[in-house]
């Protein structure tokens, strides 16, 4: 029981720091598509506290950000099926594997990619809600800092 409540409280932590960080860069990291809404977030992995990136288990490192994506039809987090792809500026393509979280009143993904310091990474994610028939495409580039 310690476990989960302790499993649940690094989620919202997790993500709270995970808004916090893309509010900071951006007012609102956010693609929104008639009832779809996709929040992103791009962060080195150095960001998370230890407890919960243990919790997760990630490691935290320079060189290892965290992609975090979350999916919600009017309002209602939904499960959905997310590819995603970064592009260092070397133009080396890695897919990311993304693994949903679900607690509380929230389902998101998260995945973790090879960085380095200062570099801007492109992103291409693809999303296809749970019991949806399209797949909306997001891009972005962001510049990564692990301190």
């Amino acid at each position: 029981m310690k476990r989960a409540i302790r499993l649940i409280a690094g989620m919202v932590v997790a993500w709270g720091l995970a808004v916090a960080t893309a509010q900071a860069s951006s007012p609102e990291r956010v693609e929104r598509y008639d009832d779809i809404s996709i929040y992103y977030n791009a962060m080195p992995t150095t960001r998370l506290a230890p407890d919960v990136a243990s919790d997760y288990e990630l490691q935290r490192s320079r060189v290892s950000g965290l992609l975090t994506i979350a999916v919600q039809r009017n309002g209602e987090p939904v499960n959905a099926r997310i590819d995603a792809r970064v592009l260092n500026p070397r133009n080396q393509l890695q897919t990311i594997r993304m693994r949903e979280h679900a607690g509380g009143d929230s389902i998101y993904s998260v995945g973790t990619f090879r960085m380095e310091d200062g570099e801007r990474m492109r992103f291409e994610v693809r999303v296809r809600p749970q019991d949806h028939d399209e797949e909306y495409l997001l891009e972005f580039s962001q510049r990564l800092f692990s301190d």
